[in-house]
């Protein structure tokens, strides 16, 4: 049985029944509920532009393949340690067409994008990422663009 229906002894339009197995599972956990926060700039590349605490600012554009890495933790109300947070990262000004690819730093670059840019557009995503070495997470961009990131929440560790 492929995955889509593993756990299933009988799928119909009507019902879905559960296997014996998956009937007498235990459930699961409930994790941590995630604190919203007021969204906060952390990274700022344009000249010019503010970021929560005036670091990671006006660096100007990313230069293409440049790994930026950001420090989330202690900022916009972010406690010293968290799991994972929420991000929304936009890039704007680009002079290259690319793709911006968020993940923990301290671990190689994932091989899937988050984000993709044409020249000159602005774009935007919400993104969930684990927190990384020293509570960074990196942003790669293999177009040259400036970025912005801005915290909306976290999960605890």
């Amino acid at each position: 049985m492929d995955q889509i229906g593993a756990g299933f002894s009988h799928l119909s339009p009507s019902r879905a029944t559960a296997s014996p197995q998956a009937r007498d599972a235990t459930p699961a956990a409930h994790p941590a509920p995630a604190d919203q926060r007021v969204p906060a700039r952390l990274l700022e590349t344009r000249p010019g532009e503010p970021t929560i605490d005036t670091q990671f600012i006006g660096a100007g554009l990313r230069p293409s393949g440049t790994v930026t890495e950001l420090t989330v933790t202690n900022r916009g109300g972010l406690p010293a340690v968290v799991a994972t947070v929420m991000l929304n990262v936009t890039v704007t000004g680009s002079t290259a067409p690319g793709f911006v690819t968020v993940y923990p730093c301290g671990i190689p670059i994932p091989l899937a994008s988050n984000l993709n840019f044409y020249v000159g557009t602005t774009v935007a995503i919400a993104i969930l990422v684990k927190v990384g070495a020293n509570g960074t997470v990196c942003l790669f961009n293999s177009g040259t663009t400036h970025l912005v990131a801005d915290v909306n929440g976290y999960l605890p560790a």
